[in-house]
């Protein structure tokens, strides 16, 4: 193959080209954990901006759904390796082993050769997050690895290794089932924020019932990593240069081409590394931690998996929480810009029949969309934590999203866009960052799987004829830019094309709980109650003050969740929805 392709002259515009948003599109936890950060950050200095760990969630510990692979730190020993460590355990005869340390977090591993994957083998926690819990005395956490094939046809091939954290439960009568999460990306560094998922959500669920985290093939920590070093950088970069559109997609096409090229040249199968795969894990994981069924929750991104899980391993799964969801049928690309558009305008027509908020920031959509129109015709310098950067309408409107993660940041949204409008940037500086590039995703993964199950079963065509509707900015950023460069990107990576069934609605008779948010900028309401209709035993519930990731992000919707795994079957007590406050805009 000659290399990816680059856009061959399509654009005639020429100013500066916002990095499409790579940290935002991306369907991740991402700007959850941002917020995450800036919390923790914040309340170091006394300051909490209102997610706080363990204040504002706790409340809800007896009713909320769990996150966290609680696993503790245990080597193997010489003479077995421990290869299910559920209910009932068993042990294999040792094998031959080697002992592997990781360069960037310092952790050894015992790896046996010899044994036939899927098999579960204890070892240390490989982040410092996980650590962290591992060592907490009121905690029992075990660490270790699942090891798959990277190609279950061939039993001979490449082993992947993916790190994994169990949270087992002390209560003397648990219940059988686990609660596995799936996280939000694909090729995100779960692991990284384990203490997040489990102040928040997991510490709940252990009131029954272990909860295990872990890190999906092709993430950061896994082995094979699909990481591209140095595209952080590389974004930052040219995010400081007054580029064209056509420049700066023809750069951005020859580094990943290159970053393409040393994958492949490691021996990596860009074709197994999409969401059929990972749900085979998932499953395989369940079987080697020998638990007969699981209860999976997915966040955006891990809902597709959820949906995968049901659709090929019904047998295995108890129940299904799917949160944000981004199902198989959406066209993620064609309608990318139509979801962020609608968040925004469910935004102003709240903030109009506020009446604080209406007094305060009159003509709210007028201010956001001539903002974006002037910083693309003139984009700004912006000083943030990655380096002073050219803004355009692209990454302001992609970071104001930002915001619309969290119910607390709703409230910031208007008064971010007022002073934006004035040419003040200091309420989106920090989400800036965020807008460019995330460190924490591993993009050889998340470009092998859309290139394998996502854009051939859309097209560019349909992009540009929705594109018609948005407004111009809208459009110029999701379909001029995100979907033209990833539909040229698509032509040259050459991970294949999946069975047209992952483009398919899921049906299944597997008890369900779907949640979505009114403002969530990237997986709509839409996307879930659609979901919902094609699930025989599905409970579909939109919370109206919130946005993406409702169960960790809401204390009701961990109350729900926690009912749910309680009783799949039945219908759960929602009142707590219609009690919820609605964003403060008071700034």
């Amino acid at each position: 193959m000659a290399g990816l392709h680059t856009f061959d002259g399509v654009y005639v515009r020429e100013r500066h080209f916002a990095p499409l948003g790579l940290g935002i599109i991306t369907l991740g936890i991402y700007p959850l954990v941002w917020w995450y950060k800036i919390n923790r950050e914040m309340r170091d200095l006394g300051e909490p901006l209102g997610m706080g760990r363990r204040k504002s969630l706790l409340p809800a510990r007896l009713a909320a759904v769990g996150v966290l692979l609680l696993m503790s730190a245990a080597g193997c020993s010489s003479s077995a390796v421990t290869t299910t460590v559920g209910p009932a355990a068993t042990t294999r005869p040792s094998a031959v082993s080697t002992t592997t340390t990781d360069a960037a977090d310092g952790a050894t591993t015992t790896v046996p050769e010899l044994l036939s994957p899927p098999y579960f083998e204890s070892g240390e926690c490989v982040t410092k997050a996980t650590r962290s819990l591992a060592a907490d005395p009121d905690r029992v956490i075990e660490c270790g690895h699942l090891v798959v094939l990277e190609d279950r046809s061939r039993p001979e091939g490449t082993r992947v290794r993916l790190p994994v954290m169990i949270a087992r439960t002390q209560n003397p009568v648990p219940a059988p089932d686990p609660v596995v999460y799936l996280a939000g990306g694909g090729g995100h560094n779960h692991l990284l924020y384990a203490d997040f998922f489990m102040d928040g959500v997991g510490d709940a669920v252990l009131e029954r019932r272990d909860f295990i985290q872990y890190n999906q093939r092709g993430a950061d920590l896994t082995s094979p990593d699909l990481s591209c070093p140095g595209l952080a950088g590389f974004l930052f970069g040219l995010a400081a240069e007054p580029l064209g559109q056509q420049e700066w997609a023809d750069r951005h096409l020859a580094f990943l081409s290159r970053c393409r090229e040393a994958l492949v040249a490691a021996g990596v199968d860009l074709s197994m590394y999409n969401s059929a795969v990972n749900a085979a894990d998932a499953d395989e994981l369940r079987r080697a931690l020998g638990y007969e069924q699981a209860n999976f929750y997915g966040t955006s991104y891990g809902t597709r998996l959820g949906l995968d899980l049901i659709r090929d391993y019904p047998a295995g799964v108890r129940s299904v929480i799917l949160d944000s969801v981004y199902p198989p049928q959406a066209g993620f690309y064609t309608e990318s810009g139509a979801n962020l558009q609608r968040a925004f305008e469910y935004l102003f027509s709240a903030c109009a029949d506020d009446d604080g908020c209406a007094a305060n920031y009159p003509q709210l959509g007028t201010a956001f969309y001539e903002t974006i129109d002037r910083l693309d015709a003139s984009p700004e310098w912006v000083d943030t934590a990655g380096g002073r950067v050219l803004v355009d309408g692209g990454i302001f409107m992609d970071a104001a999203s930002l915001y619309l993660y969290s119910p607390d940041g709703i409230g910031r949204v208007p008064d971010a866009i007022t002073r934006a409008a004035r040419g003040d940037f200091g309420p989106l500086a920090e989400p800036i960052t965020g807008a460019i590039t995330s460190s924490d995703i591993n993009w050889g993964m998340w470009y092998s799987m859309q290139c394998r199950e996502e854009v051939p079963f859309e097209s560019l065509e349909s992009a540009l004829e929705l594109g018609a509707s948005l407004q111009p900015g809208v459009a110029s950023h999701y379909v001029d830019g995100f979907a033209r460069f990833h539909f040229a990107l698509c032509e040259g990576w050459g991970s294949g094309t999946a069975d047209p069934i992952e483009s398919l609605a899921v049906t299944s008779d597997v008890p369900a709980l779907v949640l979505a948010g009114g403002y969530d900028p990237v997986t709509p309401p839409a996307w879930g109650k659609s979901t919902a209709a094609n699930l025989d035993n599905a409970f579909y519930y939109e919370f109206p003050s919130v946005g993406h990731g409702v169960v960790r992000s809401t204390a009701c919707g961990l109350s729900i969740a926690l009912q749910f795994l309680e009783d799949p079957v039945s219908e759960p007590d929602i009142v707590c929805i219609a009690e919820m406050p609605l964003p403060n805009f008071s700034g």
